[in-house]
Order: structure tokens, then C-alpha cells, then sequence
């Protein structure tokens, strides 16, 4: 499935950006939900094993809200999270059987740069499985974290000799935090757990919007974050447009920076519905009415992912004989 005839014209300015490495992958749970069990899913079962009471019991972050309420301790859905899903270990992407893939495809792309919200480590992976040494960052959005940064979980960025990202060395960037550090992703060589660092339960999104906002996004986003959310093209994939992880992360993070510069390109699914041409109509005046200039492919990843590669060969086979 490819971009409409209006949309098609924004191919190449991503292809070129992403030849340059002036593009940032911003990467959702769609692209882990073929592997890890969606947010929907848990919330679900979570929301049949605890017995919550209300409607809306496909919300993770309404959910996992009462679990901490219920158990009286903030942490005890994110250690839950954890247990159930935390430990799921990716494929091998750099074989055959996943070439096409989403993470396969994007570790492909040698960027300097991986921006995720998803808490687990399968780009990390891949990019390793393609032979880089990727580093493993995320947003101490939250007073222990930035405690943990002074005294025991130092940023990359705080070190002697500065980190740059770079292609072979890329960073990838959890926004919303992740399970755990492991010690092939860090410097420091150790494995941390860190439950605290999750972005989970509707307090959790309220506090990282207000920390954000409040702390001003220098004082919490490392440079070359903030340097790639505004001056680099951004290829938004895995996330739906109703996606509270995605709603926040777009207004409250890119929002806060320079007006970007690159072009926005969201993978987005085609509405099931019975007339969806009149769906995508509206829902393209929807994302330009709350997010600005942002193109949208309507496309699994999946489908993304292998039109990306095949128009990438073609397009650097092009650029070869130029």
C-alpha cells in the first residue's frame, strides 16, 4: 500500500534525508506487538485478573492506574509489566526470515540516532545483530531518576570522553523509559533494572507532560535529542493516532522544540471501516488539525517497512549512477 499521489512526493525527500542521516526513526509498540503482547492486550487481562471496574479496560495507563491504587505502591504495575513481558528476547533480524521486518529495516538505515517509547531493547538487537554498537539512553523525567543519574546511573553524555552518535555507535533514546539497562548497551557494563523509569499510569503521563514543560526540555533531553526532533526529518512508525503514548510524545515533546525542520512522516493503519476513502479524508484533516505538518503513509509497519527497503535500493542505485 503506498502514500497517496500528494503524499508520494515526500518519498524522496526521506529518502534523501535518510541517505544523509538527517533522519530519526520515532518507534512505537506496533512495531514490537508481532513479538510482545500489545498494550491493549495486557490491559485487558489485567483488567479481567483485578477486577476493574470500569469501561474502558483496553487503556493500559487507566488500568495499570488502579492496579497502583489498589496495591497501594506506584511501582507494583510497572514491576508487573516487567514480569510478564519484560523478558521476551527478541529474534535474530539479521536473518532471512525477518528482513523485512520493521527493526530489521530500520537497523538497516545506519543512523546516528533511534528514538523510541517502547520499554524493551529489541532495536538495541537488531542494530547489534547488524554488527553496531548501539548505546542505551532514556529521559530521567522523574526526581529519582535524576537522583540515580548523580549517584549511581550515570548519562552517556556525562562521561569524561563526550559520546557522539554516530552510524556505527548509534544511540537509541527511551522516552518513556525501559525495563532494564543491560551491559552490551552500556559503558558501564552493568545490568540495572529500572521499573521506576516506566512512562506507564495516567499519573506517570500527567508528571513527564508537566516535568517537560515545567523543567523546560533542555534541562531533561540530552542535546542531540533535541538537535534530531528539530532539524532532522522524523519517520513516526508503530503508532495509532489515538495512541496516548503517541498523543503525549508529540505534543509535549516535539512540540516543545524549534519548529522542525524536516519533513514528519507517520505510519499510520487504514481505517477498517466501509468507506475508507471518506475515513482517511478526515483523518488526514485530523492529523493536520492537532499535529501540524505531518504526512501519513496508511500502512501496517510491516508493509511500510518493505516498501521503505525496496525504494531505498532503488533509490541509492539511483543515486550511484548520478
Amino acid at each position: 500500500m503506498s502514500l497517496n499521489d500528494e503524499e508520494e512526493d515526500y518519498w524522496e525527500d526521506i529518502l534523501s534525508d535518510i541517505q544523509e542521516r538527517r533522519c530519526t526513526p520515532v518507534i512505537g509498540e506496533g512495531v514490537s506487538n508481532p513479538y510482545i503482547p500489545s498494550s491493549r492486550e495486557i490491559a485487558s487481562a489485567w483488567a479481567k485478573q483485578w477486577g476493574y471496574p470500569l469501561e474502558d479496560s483496553y487503556q493500559l495507563s487507566r488500568v495499570s492506574q488502579f492496579l497502583a491504587i489498589e496495591k497501594a505502591d506506584e511501582v507494583y504495575p510497572k514491576r508487573a509489566l516487567r514480569r510478564e513481558v519484560g523478558a521476551i528476547r527478541p529474534p535474530d533480524f539479521s536473518t532471512k526470515e525477518f528482513e523485512n521486518t520493521a527493526y530489521s529495516v530500520l537497523a538497516d538505515l545506519n543512523l546516528p540516532i533511534y528514538i523510541t517509547t517502547n520499554y524493551d531493547l529489541f532495536m538495541e538487537a537488531a542494530l547489534k545483530q547488524k554488527g553496531k554498537s548501539p548505546v542505551t539512553e532514556f529521559c530521567r523525567w522523574n526526581k529519582e531518576l535524576v537522583y540515580q543519574r548523580k549517584a549511581g546511573i550515570p548519562s552517556v553524555f556525562d562521561a569524561d570522553e563526550k559520546y557522539t552518535p554516530e552510524p556505527e555507535k548509534p544511540l537509541v533514546y527511551h522516552v518513556y523509559g525501559l525495563y532494564d539497562l543491560r551491559d552490551e548497551y552500556r559503558p558501564e557494563g552493568k545490568n540495572i533494572d529500572l521499573p521506576r523509569s516506566l512512562v506507564l499510569t495516567e499519573k506517570d503521563y500527567v508528571d513527564f507532560t508537566l516535568t517537560i514543560s515545567k523543567e523546560g526540555e533542555e534541562n531533561i533531553l540530552p542535546t542531540c535529542i533535541r538537535d534530531a526532533l528539530s532539524l532532522t526529518s522524523l519517520l513516526v512508525i508503530g503508532y495509532g493516532l489515538d495512541d496516548l503514548s503517541f498523543r503525549v510524545f508529540f505534543q509535549g515533546v516535539v512540540k516543545t522544540q524549534t519548529k522542525p525542520s524536516g519533513t514528519i512522516l507517520s505510519v499510520q493503519l487504514r481505517p477498517t471501516t466501509n468507506n475508507p476513502d471518506q475515513a482517511i479524508k478526515y483523518l488526514r484533516r485530523y492529523t493536520h488539525f492537532m499535529f501540524g505538518d505531518v504526512r501519513v503513509y496508511w500502512g501496517d509497519p510491516s508493509t511500510f517497512c518493505e516498501d521503505l527497503r525496496h525504494r531505498r535500493d532503488n533509490f541509492k542505485k539511483k543515486q550511484s549512477r548520478i
